[in-house]
């Protein structure tokens, strides 16, 4: 039995609310599913992109 609000709208805000950390806290939600079904996964380290030009420092003994 609910009674009635002294401020309309309230409960429209408060259900806005919970909607909106509901949906930000799914990926911390995911991720903790994940860890308790496949243990703690070490973090993969990409390669490291670099561009550029290979240039070579050998020197060239003269004659």
């Amino acid at each position: 039995f609910a009674l009635p609000s002294m401020r309309p709208g309230i409960e429209l805000n408060c259900l806005q609310t919970s909607s909106t950390i509901f949906r930000a806290a799914l990926p911390t939600l995911y991720m903790v599913i994940a860890e308790n079904q496949y243990g703690s996964m070490a973090p993969t380290i990409s390669p490291i992109k670099t561009l550029g030009v290979n240039t070579s420092t050998a020197s060239i003994p003269a004659d």
